[in-house]
C-alpha cells in the first residue's frame, strides 16, 4: 500500500464545536445513513479513530506521509468499533404504550407488541437517558404513554402537569 498524505481536518462534534485533528485516511465506509473516514495515528501506525464525513468542514494536505498497515482488515476494525461503540454508549430501556402512527418515532428493541385496542402497541425502546425520553414521551402529545420505568412516568406527568399550568 503506499503511503498516503496526511491532511488538518477541523471537524464539528455533536455540539457544534470545531476541533483540527491531523489524520490519515486508512480507509472510508459507508454505513446506513452516514460515511465514515477511518484515520490513522502517525504515532501507533495503525487504524485508530473514525470521523463521521457530513461532520468535516473542511481539509488540508500537509507533507506528512502515512502507510497503512498491510494487516488493516475495515471489515474487522468496524466489527471491533461497533461492538466497543455499542458496550459504552448510554443505556435507558423503556416501556411505552403508543399509538399506531407514533410508533414510528421510535426504535423498538423488541418486537412491538398489540393491546386489546387496535390504535395502540407495547413498545419497548432504548434512549439515551431520562431527560431524552422524557422528551420523546412528551413530543408525542398524548400519542405514547409510559408503562415503565416508573421514574420516567414521574418525570413525565411533572413535565405535562407544568406545561398545563404555563398554559
Amino acid at each position: 500500500m503506499p503511503p498516503s498524505p496526511l491532511g488538518r481536518t477541523p471537524s464539528r462534534d455533536h455540539v457544534r464545536r470545531t476541533t483540527a485533528r491531523l489524520v490519515c485516511g486508512c480507509a472510508a465506509r459507508a454505513r446506513g445513513e452516514g460515511a465514515y473516514l477511518v484515520s490513522g495515528r502517525r504515532a501507533h501506525r495503525r487504524p485508530s479513530p473514525h470521523y463521521r464525513l457530513s461532520r468535516l468542514t473542511s481539509a488540508e494536505l500537509t507533507t506528512d506521509i502515512f502507510t497503512r498497515p498491510a494487516d488493516f482488515d475495515l471489515a474487522a476494525y468496524w466489527s471491533q468499533s461497533q461492538r466497543e461503540f455499542q458496550a459504552t454508549r448510554p443505556s435507558y430501556p423503556i416501556v411505552l404504550k403508543v399509538r399506531d402512527h407514533a410508533i414510528r418515532r421510535f426504535r423498538p428493541t423488541a418486537p412491538i407488541l398489540p393491546t386489546e385496542d387496535p390504535a395502540w402497541w407495547i413498545v419497548h425502546a432504548d434512549l439515551e437517558n431520562p431527560d431524552e425520553a422524557q422528551a420523546a414521551v412528551l413530543a408525542q402529545a398524548g400519542a405514547a404513554q409510559v408503562i415503565a420505568p416508573p421514574e420516567l412516568v414521574t418525570l413525565v406527568r411533572n413535565a405535562a402537569r407544568e406545561i398545563a399550568n404555563t398554559h
